[in-house]
């Protein structure tokens, strides 16, 4: 994968989650206030989101991709904590660190086993 791929994949990412973040806080705001410009904002980033998925799969295999989505366990509270001043929480983090484990874990087992094909394959 070169360069250009890695910074597109890290921006269609960085859209995924914003959108779900996105969506989510109009979820939460709409079941306060039940006002329409949140029933907008929580569909439109669940519909904008949807779009980005699609583009994540033209470049990500499918089981990768869904290990990366799993950071939103830990990107969608940080943003929260940023734009609307949340608590973050120690076990956020604690949690993010077993899934960053868990992808490091992920990713080595699928770069041997791709070794061990191309090996099978000479």
């Amino acid at each position: 994968m070169n360069r250009m791929n890695i910074l597109k994949i890290i921006a269609l990412f960085f859209l995924f989650f914003t959108f779900q973040w996105s969506a989510q806080y109009g979820a939460a705001r709409m079941a306060g206030s039940g006002h329409f410009i949140w029933l907008i904002l929580m569909y439109g980033g669940f519909f904008l989101r949807a779009f980005v998925w699609v583009e994540i799969l033209r470049d990500l295999k499918l089981i990768s991709a869904y290990s990366l989505s799993s950071l939103s366990y830990l990107i969608i509270p940080f943003f929260s904590r940023i734009f609307m001043g949340e608590e973050y929480k120690s076990s956020y983090l604690t949690g993010g660190l077993l899934i960053l484990a868990g992808i490091t874990v992920f990713s080595v087992g699928e770069q041997k086993q791709e070794q061990i094909q191309m090996q099978e394959s000479l």
